[in-house]
């Protein structure tokens, strides 16, 4: 955004007082501007960044042939990847950065979705516990039962890929993957077992990248 013409403020006969609370005021103007312009620039890197973690997940055949396994050969038929981010404790936003779907499901781009309570506290627990499965029925009302129930979605499992510091910006960018099936209500030990395999991968992958 264009700042302030102070000429033209001066000119036009503003007392000196006014000038000096225009200044004040308009300080802070820039300050804010300065900020939001920093987050927009660490979005669009992270955004960037996020497209060739998706390019550098596909060079990776063994990864994506488990995951294809997966998908092919166990209930579960849905895998995204996410990246959440602008918060060191509590991120506002999450995007799908990876979709691998079924034939016949309809892609959905979730682009800057907004977290609530719950779908951060899943956030959190994955840190802390690497991965969480759960039947949708169970869920509490929330963003993230609202999506599952549009998708006709009935269970899914989230794990934990990585975690980075934003520089310049009190935020961190927590990068995690979804696996939920249409068709069954749980998880299986064993399924969640394959899906623990694969994401392991997906996190040497993910340091592989981050070390690039």
């Amino acid at each position: 955004m264009l700042g302030l013409d102070w000429t033209a403020i001066i000119v036009a006969g503003i007392t000196f007082l006014g000038v000096c609370i225009t200044a004040l005021l308009g300080q802070r103007k820039i300050r804010q501007q300065n900020i939001m312009l920093s987050q927009a620039k660490a979005e669009m890197d992270f955004s960037r960044k996020a497209l060739d973690f998706a390019e550098f997940i596909q060079e990776w055949d063994h990864i994506e042939e488990d995951i294809r396994g997966i998908l092919q050969h166990t209930s579960l038929d849905r895998f995204l990847v996410f990246r959440a981010w602008n918060g060191k404790y509590n991120p506002q936003w999450t995007s799908s950065i990876l979709q691998m779907r079924l034939r016949g499901q309809v892609p959905i781009n979730y682009v800057h979705f907004e977290l609530d309570d719950d779908y951060r506290s899943r956030i959190k627990e994955i840190i802390i516990k690497n991965s969480m499965r759960f039947k949708v029925d169970d869920m509490p009302d929330c963003a993230l039962k609202r999506v599952y129930l549009a998708e006709g979605v009935k269970s899914a499992a989230l794990f934990h890929i990585s975690t980075e510091e934003i520089k310049g910006l009190d935020a961190t960018a927590v990068t995690y993957c979804s696996f939920a099936s249409h068709e069954a209500d749980h998880v299986s030990d064993k399924e969640m077992t394959r899906c623990n395999i694969a994401v392991g991968r997906l996190k040497g992958a993910a340091l592989a990248f981050k070390d690039k």
